[in-house]
């Protein structure tokens, strides 16, 4: 019997940061958001393909980010990593290319890396998946070269496009999966024609675990030398925010993983990956109680030496005080909690609904059992007074968490937020879809308060909360972590005189004079850059803090000396 032709399927992810400004010679390892971490959406399709196709497709998943990162001895500029995309795609040989990105404000990375598909496999189908053509179906073809999209999530979907695309008949696959929505392709005749999403997953565990040997993970944890790994326990979020649009990704409501599902791929990843640390990037993780509780309980049983887990979202209205213990015993060390608004008024109004009293309450239960928080907050909501937003930054200080995070609104597509600016003429309809990112004070206009004005309050509160006045820097058990965050986050901030001035007084503290001095004449070289200067400069004059004390005095000493 002859051996069945597979088809080889390519799946790239495209960088995570924004297309690069040709007239800037920029280094992409200095940029604050590139933080390489091999890709969770690309190791579930991999699986799944495998999984269900294994004998029709051969899978080869590519993140550009982490082969940037693992190819790296130094800088990583311009041209480097548009060589590497335009490299990837022509020397590999593939039937089929499957181009992902998770936002919607890559999509030049998107657009560019179809058109370098069509060039150098011109007969090759090209499909396009993640944040762009998730909330832009028809934008996403007549804008790019691509000839079929998926909308939100996509294993399901993925498999279906290609033994449509290879006319595959696979058995297992259609029974498990009737029914296939949620795509788009381009007609003979050019013509669009998009399918809507209507069918999800309803049972989570016959996803098979992330496949990430085809991502060379194992070479990406020994060079990060951080034995840590991204997973998700559920889908989607049961509540209603006018600001999100993660049903855009998921459908309304929430789906779960089993408690024992979750607990399954922890054990196979601790024994065969030596994962040590445990990122959980869930919408909403803790919205089942009786679940959480089940999967907290199983990680207390295993009692794995070094072990430690955080969370980036965790539902305040859920958790109790049985709850954040159980989280304790089972050494979490970071918990994320959404505060978003201090103002009771926008509360209701952008439909959060969260009790502010009840957020207080579950904020302390972290800090009495030793759990560091991360806060988020927002600013800049169309309807918001300058009252309203200073309220939020009265309660961020007020709550002075780990870590403080507070974003100016962004009025992403397919939100209410977004269809109520748009009715309301709040909605800037000057801004391009490049411009959607929290990091940019773009989006609203005709509202009772000034971009310039956000922006200040936000960065001042960023440098307050987590450098200057961070919570770790009152007691010195917790100068080792701090340092530990401070000199990771240093390659990607160079710039950053605060940071560098921070660090040094951690050094001067623990008695590390020659280090602290070290980093005491970086910033004051820094500081002679008129640019640097005119961003970090106006907070050396905030004496009231000891780490700018310790910085002046010490530099003044080592100019004398």
């Amino acid at each position: 019997m002859m051996n069945k032709v597979k088809r080889k399927v390519l799946i790239l992810k495209v960088p995570q940061w924004e297309f690069p400004d040709d007239s800037k010679s920029m280094d992409y390892t200095t940029l604050r958001n590139f933080r390489p971490m091999p890709s969770l959406a690309l190791a579930y399709l991999g699986a799944f393909l495998r999984e269900y196709a294994s004998d029709d497709f051969d899978i080869i998943l590519k993140d550009i980010n982490i082969l940037a990162f693992l190819r790296s001895e130094g800088d990583i500029h311009n041209a480097d990593i548009i060589n590497m995309v335009k490299s990837e795609i022509k020397k590999t040989n593939y039937d089929v290319i499957g181009l992902s990105s998770p936002f919607a404000n890559n999509m030049r990375w998107i657009k560019e890396s179809a058109q370098w598909a069509k060039a150098f496999h011109p007969d090759k189908p090209v499909i396009v998946g993640g944040g762009y053509p998730t909330l832009f179906h028809r934008k996403a073809l007549e804008d790019t070269a691509a000839d079929y999209i998926v909308i939100g999530e996509g294993e399901d979907v993925l498999l279906g496009l290609l033994n449509k695309i290879f006319n595959i008949t696979n058995k297992v696959f259609n029974k498990q999966f009737p029914v296939i929505s949620g795509y788009g392709f381009r007609e003979i005749d050019n013509s669009i024609t998009i399918i809507p999403k209507a069918t999800f997953i309803k049972d989570l565990d016959i996803i098979p675990f992330p496949a990430w040997d085809l991502l060379d993970a194992k070479q990406y944890l020994k060079k990060s030398k951080e034995q840590m790994l991204f997973s998700i326990t559920s889908r989607g979020c049961p509540f209603k925010c006018t600001y999100c649009n993660t049903h855009s990704a998921w459908d309304n409501g929430i789906r779960f993983r089993s408690a024992e599902n979750i607990l399954s791929e922890i054990d196979l990843l601790y024994h065969e990956y030596d994962i040590r640390k445990f990122h959980f990037v869930d919408d909403n993780m803790t919205a089942n109680k009786q679940r959480i509780d089940k999967l907290l309980n199983g990680l207390i049983d295993r009692n794995y030496s070094n072990f430690t887990w955080q969370a980036s979202n965790l539902a305040i209205k859920s958790l109790d005080e049985e709850t954040v213990s159980l989280m304790r015993l089972s050494r979490m060390t970071k918990a994320g909690l959404a505060i978003e608004s201090g103002s009771q008024r926008i509360q209701k109004q952008i439909k959060k609904g969260l009790n502010l009293q009840k957020a207080e309450k579950i904020y302390n239960l972290f800090l009495q059992y030793d759990i560091q928080v991360h806060l988020n907050f927002m600013i800049g909501f169309p309807m918001e007074t300058m009252e309203d937003i200073r309220e939020t930054i009265s309660l961020a200080k007020r709550f002075h968490a780990h870590e403080t995070q507070v974003n100016i609104v962004t009025p992403w597509p397919e939100t209410e937020l977004h269809e109520q600016a748009m009715n309301d003429n709040y909605l800037d309809k000057e801004v391009s879809i490049e411009d959607l990112d929290h990091r940019k004070p773009v989006g609203f206009t005709n509202v009772a308060w000034k971009y310039d004005d956000l922006n200040k309050l936000s960065y001042d509160t960023n440098i307050l909360l987590n450098f200057l006045d961070n919570r770790d820097l009152r007691n010195p058990r917790y100068y080792g972590r701090l340092l530990e965050k401070w000199k990771l986050m240093e390659k990607g901030l160079p710039n950053h005189v605060i940071l560098l001035i921070c660090v040094g007084y951690i050094y001067k503290k623990i008695n590390e004079l020659e280090l602290s001095g070290i980093y005491y004449e970086r910033a004051n070289e820094l500081l002679k850059d008129k640019n640097v200067r005119q961003v970090y400069g106006k907070y050396l004059s905030w004496d009231d803090y000891q780490v700018v004390k310790f910085y002046k005095e010490s530099i003044k000493q080592l100019l004398e000396g």
